[in-house]
């Protein structure tokens, strides 16, 4: 659960869920139970989330480049 304090502070807890209240870890003030937002992870492999699509492919692509590449610096190494 996150706690937030009145000045700001972000505290983090993993207790029972009823606790509404514990001390902020900054400035020992009383933070609040806060509503964290969750996280979203779009599947890059889909191509109907273009953005995170292309996100995937590009990353593959330099991935293979860079796998091709070493390989080739490897096989040249066996050769001398």
């Amino acid at each position: 659960m996150e706690y937030e304090c009145d000045s700001g502070h972000l505290t983090e807890r993993y207790i029972d869920s009823g606790i509404d209240t514990v001390k902020c870890s900054v400035c020992d003030g009383d933070a609040h139970k806060t509503l964290g937002l969750g996280t979203i992870i779009l599947d890059g492999t889909d191509p109907g989330f273009p953005g995170a699509y292309e996100r995937w492919a590009n990353v593959r692509e330099q991935r293979h480049k860079l796998t091709m590449k070493k390989n080739m610096e490897h096989g040249r190494d066996r050769m001398k």
